[in-house]
C-alpha cells in the first residue's frame, strides 16, 4: 500500500513538472494596437471593444503609468459603473477609448490581468500639452523659413518629402482601426517621425532663424526615444511574467512602429510572437537605426 501511494505521488510530481515545463516553453502572443486615444469619425469604443473581444487577451496593457488613477496601488482599480455610463456626458472629463474598453472588458472578464506600461509622468496632461506647443511652434517656424526662401533647393526638397509624410499622418487620424494598424500605415508613420527628426535637425543646424530650436529639438527627440524604450522594456517584463499568455497592448498610433521595431528582435530570446489585429503572425521590417535596441 505504501509503495502504491509513493508511486502515485511520484507520478503526480512528474506530471506537475511536465505541465510547468510545457507552460514555460509556450510562446507568448503579443498584439500591439495603435489608435487615436479619443477615437475618430470611423471607430468608437464599441469598435475597439469588438476587436479586443475577438482577440481574447489574458493580459491588457494600458498606455498609462503607475502614477495614474487606476494603477496607483500597483494593481488595477476598476472604474465605477456610473462613470463608464457617463463617458458621453459633455460635463465630465473625457475618458480615452482604451480606458473605456479596458474597464468594460474587465467588468465582463474579471480574470483578465490589467497593467500600465508607460513611463512615469508626474503631470500627464501638462506633459502632452507641452509637446503639442513645441511641435506647433517648430513646425510654424520651419514653414516660414520655407516660404521666406531661407532654404536651399535641397532643403526645400527635404521639406516637401516631410510634408507628404505629415499629410499622411493627418489623414491617418481618421482611418478605420484595421487600416491604422496595417503595414502601409505603420511604415508611413515611421517615416514621418524619422524624417521629422532627421530633416529638422538639418534645418535648425543650418538656417539662422531656426537655430533657437536646436536644444528644444534635441530634448524632444531624446525624451521621445527614452519613453518608447521604457514602454518596450515594460512590455518585455510582462511577456516574461506571463509566459504562454496572450497580451494585448493599447497605445497611441505613433508609438506602435517604435514598439514593434524594438520588440521584434527580442522574439526568439524571450519566446513570443507579434500578431496583427486578426491574430496572424506580423512581419516587422528590419529595425530602424534611430530606434536603438533593448535587452
Amino acid at each position: 500500500m505504501f509503495r502504491a501511494v509513493l508511486f502515485a505521488f511520484f507520478v503526480f510530481m512528474q506530471f506537475l513538472k511536465y505541465s510547468a515545463a510545457q507552460h514555460a516553453n509556450a510562446s507568448t502572443d503579443v498584439v500591439i494596437i495603435g489608435l487615436v486615444h479619443y477615437g475618430n469619425k470611423v471607430y468608437t469604443a464599441d469598435t475597439l471593444m469588438r476587436v479586443v473581444k475577438r482577440l481574447k487577451p489574458d493580459v491588457l496593457l494600458d498606455e498609462l503609468d503607475t502614477l495614474s488613477y487606476p494603477y496607483r496601488k500597483g494593481g488595477f482599480r476598476r472604474m465605477l459603473a456610473w462613470r463608464l455610463l457617463s463617458t458621453k456626458s459633455p460635463f465630465l472629463p473625457k475618458m480615452s477609448l482604451e480606458g473605456q474598453v479596458i474597464h468594460r472588458y474587465h467588468r465582463e472578464n474579471p480574470d483578465v490581468v490589467v497593467r500600465s506600461f508607460d513611463q512615469a509622468i508626474a503631470n500627464r496632461r501638462k506633459y502632452m500639452r507641452g509637446m503639442r506647443v513645441v511641435d506647433v511652434k517648430l513646425f510654424n517656424a520651419v514653414y516660414y523659413a520655407h516660404i521666406n526662401n531661407e532654404m536651399s533647393d535641397h532643403q526645400n526638397s527635404l521639406y516637401d518629402q516631410f510634408l507628404q509624410a505629415d499629410r499622411f499622418l493627418d489623414r491617418s487620424i481618421n482611418f478605420p482601426l484595421w487600416r491604422m494598424n496595417n503595414d502601409t500605415t505603420t511604415a508611413m508613420l515611421r517615416q514621418r517621425k524619422l524624417l521629422g527628426y532627421a530633416y529638422f535637425r538639418k534645418f535648425v543646424d543650418s538656417i539662422p532663424s531656426l537655430s533657437r530650436f536646436s536644444e528644444v529639438l534635441a530634448k524632444d527627440e531624446k525624451e521621445w526615444t527614452e519613453r518608447n524604450h521604457i514602454m518596450a522594456q515594460n512590455i518585455l517584463r510582462y511577456i516574461n511574467q506571463y509566459p504562454g499568455k496572450r497580451i494585448v497592448v493599447l497605445t497611441g498610433n505613433m508609438h506602435r512602429y517604435f514598439l514593434l521595431d524594438l520588440l521584434s528582435p527580442q522574439k526568439a530570446k524571450h519566446n513570443f510572437r507579434l500578431l496583427d489585429l486578426h491574430g496572424n503572425d506580423l512581419k516587422v521590417p528590419a529595425m530602424q537605426q534611430s530606434t536603438g535596441s533593448i535587452q
